[in-house]
């Protein structure tokens, strides 16, 4: 039998096997976080977040949010970096900070002027008109972001995971948590919140228990953590420092199952 995509939800299994699923490794489980209970799945993540410490350490695989904390170039990298490898984004950034290396340098360009600059990018042309909204925000607040995602997501091109990065390399307000396609992977493997699909409502449930000074940590360990270990078609379960308390893992222990 193989577990083909996902968590114990939305895998194809019938319902039935997913309920005993559930309750299964809810037994498994037990008390694998002192704060939280095991039915709410986030003691698997607090022990990934604990177990993890090392992933802190690498840095995001944006080289730019590690290398400086100019607005306006991890504004340029974050916005860049939906729904596109950061690999290309890594390639572009260097050429693009040549030809416009301050929010001013932008100002009265087109996207034409733009997209050239943006080779291997998705939607190169809406993030082009991005940009330079991004730029002319800067220059009208002398190169200050607004300091809140609220704000931040009024600027058409920035959502809330490009706002709380932002705000975070920028400005060290640890106000939200990026919730890439590797962070929800794992968060619906784990059975986080099951109920839970739409992201916005996810990461609300995560605010509330994930304070300040440890959201931003938990989002560069849930993305490094899938890409290098639960990775979509192939988790290397074996590998993962949390297989004592992960529903997914126990579950697959249990029935000798396999992750194609």
């Amino acid at each position: 039998m193989a577990l083909k995509t996902g968590g114990l939800s939305g895998c194809g299994w019938p319902k039935l096997e997913r309920l005993y699923a559930a309750s299964y490794v809810l037994a498994l489980m037990g008390d694998c976080n002192s704060n939280t209970t095991a039915a709410t799945g986030s003691g698997p993540l607090c022990k990934l977040a604990e177990r993890s410490q090392a992933y802190l350490k690498e840095g995001h695989p944006l080289d730019a949010l590690n290398q400086t904390r100019d607005p306006w170039v991890l504004g340029v990298a974050a916005i860049l970096s939906a729904h596109c490898t950061d690999a290309a984004v890594n390639k572009v950034m260097g050429p693009l900070a040549a030809k416009f290396p301050v929010p001013s340098s932008m100002i009265g360009r087109t996207r034409a002027d733009v997209i050239p600059l943006l080779p291997g990018i998705s939607h190169s042309g809406n993030k082009s008109d991005y940009l330079i909204n991004w730029a002319k925000h800067l220059v009208e607040r002398n190169n200050r972001p607004a300091a809140t995602i609220g704000e931040l997501t009024e600027i058409k091109g920035i959502g809330r995971k490009t706002a709380a990065i932002i705000l975070y390399t920028a400005l060290g307000v640890d106000e939200g948590i990026p919730l890439d396609t590797h962070a929800l992977r794992i968060i619906d493997r784990v059975q986080y919140c099951p109920a839970l699909k739409n992201p916005k409502a996810i990461e609300k449930k995560l605010l509330a228990e994930f304070p300040q000074g440890e959201r931003y940590n938990l989002h560069l360990v849930l993305t490094l953590h899938g890409r290098k270990i639960c990775q979509a078609r192939s988790p290397r379960c074996a590998d993962c420092c949390i297989t004592d308390c992960c529903p997914s893992s126990l579950f697959r222990q249990k029935g000798n199952l396999t992750v194609k």
